[in-house]
């Protein structure tokens, strides 16, 4: 029933059923996500997903785009508390190329300047694990992930162990992340070195529009 009324959205908007499609699909993520965490079937991160219900985020190629608010100063990029930006976001899914990513992004700009023509910003923005250098430690330097942070610059950070839900499964944490099994180098290496008290980051960057 709440699709529907996306559908609506979107109609009005004159946006594609496949961008609707596309999008919606991280409903189906969720769903997985949680039902296989309670092993019943279970759609979590509901906050979240009103993002996708109200039409407030899109995905538009690999990357996911949000309306959204600024709120982090930095006077130096003339970036203000409040002022208008595009957040992206990363869904689970194919490969994180640096050219996908770079697609997404023009995909971006053309979407918003057809779709929102009055919503003025100036700034993608993104607060993710996948930003921090730390990783570098952990990574080979053809890595796609230090790819796609290269794109951003950094403006602000806080620590964060947030990246062993993305690594492992959602409903890890530190206390039971020593029983969870390591599916790649890279997530073992994140491991021993969380357990050993690595300090991560959660990290925010910005791509001029």
């Amino acid at each position: 029933y709440l699709c529907e009324e996306t559908s609506k959205i979107y109609d009005n908007l004159r946006i594609p059923e496949e961008i609707l499609v596309d999008t919606l699909k991280d409903i189906v993520t969720w769903t997985k996500t949680y039902s296989n965490i309670k092993n019943y079937l279970y759609l979590g991160e509901i906050g979240w997903l009103t993002r996708h219900i109200k039409g407030k985020i899109f995905k538009l190629g690999r990357l996911q785009f949000c309306l959204g608010t600024n709120h982090y100063e930095s006077k130096e990029d003339n970036l203000f508390n409040g002022d208008n930006v595009i957040e992206i976001h990363i869904p689970e899914g194919e490969k994180l190329t640096i050219e996908e990513c770079k697609k997404s992004l023009d995909l971006a700009r053309a979407f918003f300047e057809k779709y929102f023509p009055s919503y003025k910003y100036e700034y993608f923005t993104c607060h993710s694990w996948l930003l921090d250098d730390t990783l570098k430690k952990h990574l080979n330097e053809n890595s796609n992930i230090l790819k796609f942070a290269s794109l951003f610059k950094i403006i602000d950070k806080n620590e964060s162990y947030n990246l062993i839900k993305y690594i492992f499964t959602w409903d890890t944490t530190v206390i039971n992340l020593p029983y969870k099994l390591s599916a790649s180098n890279f997530a073992n290496s994140v491991k021993r070195a969380v357990l050993k008290g690595e300090t991560f980051y959660e990290k925010l960057g910005i791509i001029k529009k």
